[in-house]
C-alpha cells in the first residue's frame, strides 16, 4: 500500500492578539493566494491595522476584515498590473 503525502500551504497573514493579562490568542487569518492558482503566490504579505480593521497587502490585491471578525473577507481590490 502506498501512502499519498499531501502538502498542504497557506499564503497569507495569521492574526493574533497579544495581551498580558491572556497572553497569546489566535484570531483568524486572511489567505492572500491568487483564486485559482496552485502554482503562483505573491512574494510577501504585510499586515496594516487601522481601527477595527485589518488589511492584508501584497503586491496583487488588498484584502480587508473586520478584527472582531476575520472569518470572512469584507472587500478585495485587485491591483494588476
Amino acid at each position: 500500500m502506498k501512502i499519498k503525502r499531501v502538502l498542504s500551504l497557506f499564503t497569507g497573514l495569521y492574526i493574533y492578539r497579544v495581551t498580558v493579562g491572556s497572553g497569546i490568542k489566535f484570531l483568524g487569518r486572511i489567505d492572500t493566494a491568487p483564486t485559482g492558482s496552485t502554482y503562483y503566490w505573491p512574494e510577501w504579505t504585510r499586515g496594516v491595522f487601522i481601527g477595527d480593521y485589518v488589511y492584508a497587502v501584497t503586491s496583487e490585491a488588498i484584502k480587508a476584515t473586520f478584527l472582531e471578525d476575520i472569518g470572512g473577507t469584507i472587500w478585495s481590490l485587485g491591483l494588476g498590473d
